[in-house]
């Protein structure tokens, strides 16, 4: 397995290990699926508002949005949605290339 982000991320136990393994494959593809979305929508999303569109699990959906905000594709928009649990949650933009306002590993300002 190629490095997180890359590949899913897992824990030291056998079963995330095991669940990491399985998805290898299919995480490139949700990830441009993401992707795509965001583009094609246009405005942020939050991932569970992505895995709604896309009609797939949000446990799919949710680790690809931790994969592409780790490879510097997404950024936090400066609002919020709700999850399927109407519970706040972060939405996403795709980062234009512009110098985000906070640094996204941080989470502090830029200067």
């Amino acid at each position: 397995m190629a490095q997180y982000p890359l590949s899913p991320g897992y824990q030291p136990e056998e079963t995330s290990l095991a669940a990491a393994i399985e998805v290898e494959d299919k995480a490139p593809i949700l990830r441009l699926l993401i992707l795509d979305a965001l583009e094609h929508i246009g405005i942020p999303l939050s991932a569970d508002e992505v895995a709604l569109y896309l009609n797939k699990s949000v446990l799919s959906i949710r680790p690809r949005f931790s994969e592409l905000r780790d490879m510097g594709k997404i950024i936090k928009a400066d609002t919020n949605g709700r999850s399927i649990h109407h519970k706040r949650a972060i939405r996403w933009q795709l980062y234009s290339g512009l110098k985000p306002v906070v640094e996204i590993s941080t989470g502090k300002d830029v200067k």
